[in-house]
């Protein structure tokens, strides 16, 4: 059973990233153009990381503190690297 969630695993991260890598890479290329502030790219990084977290049933995610940030202002989040997903 291991095996089998081992495989799915890496074969949808192998999808995921074949979707989002060239649409990150063109991203990169051509909204700051039209984009000053990247806001479409941080779109696509969201999509990305949500598809990600949520792909994998084993992993479970949790966020503290979100309700505290204010629009605006600039802030470091950082992980705990408790799993491989922190990385």
């Amino acid at each position: 059973m291991d095996i089998l969630i081992s495989l799915y695993m890496w074969s949808l991260m192998f999808w995921i990233s074949t979707i989002f890598i060239p649409w990150s890479i063109f991203s990169l290329i051509v909204f700051p153009l039209f984009d000053r502030k990247r806001k479409q790219f941080l779109v696509i990084h969201r999509v990305w990381c949500n598809t990600v977290a949520r792909g994998f049933p084993k992993w479970k995610y949790v966020h503290h503190g979100f309700e505290k940030l204010r629009p605006g202002q600039h802030y470091v989040i950082m992980s705990n690297h408790q799993s491989l997903g922190d990385i």
